[in-house]
């Protein structure tokens, strides 16, 4: 590959096994990355680290809040935060 190359995506679809409450769950998911670089492997990994944050809001779920702050009728600060809690026993890369 040349130099500066982007290519548009990387799919790495993950096998994930997690467990929610007592029974395991079986979820398939999906990660993207830029390769930059020729940084095949950094790509690789931020596209798995995608794809198993995936599993984890599929599985629990995902809590969004949001702030703003006004001041003298402006916004100074306008800010959404999304969050998932869980973790993932075992994975497998299928491609």
């Amino acid at each position: 590959m040349k130099k500066g190359l982007f290519i548009i995506f990387i799919v790495l679809c993950s096998l994930v096994i997690a467990a929610a409450s007592l029974s395991k769950n079986l979820v398939i998911s999906e990660g993207k990355s830029f390769i930059h670089d020729e940084r095949v492997d950094s790509a690789r990994d931020k596209a798995s680290d995608s794809a198993l944050r995936s599993a984890v809001e599929q599985t629990v779920g995902v809590m969004i809040s949001s702030t703003t702050e006004v001041v003298s009728f402006e916004i100074k600060l306008d800010q959404i935060v999304s969050e998932s809690k869980g973790f993932i026993n075992s994975y497998k890369i299928l491609t």
